[in-house]
């Protein structure tokens, strides 16, 4: 997919998302996971509790692309469940890609560098000048993890895990996909 095409499709499926919550899609593609799995134990209970107390659906796809490259994508843990997705199969893929995912925050600061473009032509749902006043807070924030807003977490109740597409190959697709 192109990053014309990611954002389209990020803002067709989150009408209402903030530039915070697409920059952090594109903040776990290129900066990886590994603050998801500092704790493992934590970790473990987190993932857990949330794929206990999703309701399963195949209403979103089993995952979608961060980057255009492909290589990480957001696995979605409602169609997962639906799928008997397990909490130690995807535990496993989160520490296998947090060991062999090298961060790239030179890619992160080029895809951020295309957001005025994508508010202009209006693909993303949200202002040039938001754009510009948020951009300048990345620097700041030394790359530091990005939160979704509080009214994203609200309206559409992400659940989720960022792995490597590779991994998600190797050890999930074949236990999951029909």
């Amino acid at each position: 997919m192109t990053f014309n095409e990611i954002a389209k499709m990020y803002a067709d499926r989150y009408p209402k998302m903030k530039i915070e919550d697409f920059t952090k899609f594109l903040y776990l593609g290129t900066m990886g996971n590994s603050h998801m799995v500092e704790d493992i134990d934590s970790t473990r209970r987190k993932l857990s509790f949330e794929l206990l107390s999703v309701i399963a659906r195949d209403e979103e796809p089993i995952y979608d692309e961060l980057t255009p490259d492909g290589d990480m994508i957001k696995l979605n843990l409602r169609p997962y469940k639906d799928k008997n997705g397990t909490s130690d199969l995807l535990l496993s893929a989160m520490v296998d890609t947090s060991e062999t995912f090298s961060p790239q925050p030179d890619k992160f600061k080029e895809l951020c560098s295309e957001l005025l473009d994508l508010t202009k032509s209006k693909v993303l749902p949200f202002t040039q000048k938001s754009v510009k006043e948020f951009l300048p807070k990345l620097d700041d924030a030394n790359f530091s993890p990005i939160h979704h807003t509080k009214e994203f977490k609200d309206l559409y109740r992400p659940a989720y895990r960022v792995i490597k597409r590779s991994i998600f190959d190797e050890k999930i697709s074949l236990y999951i996909l029909d």
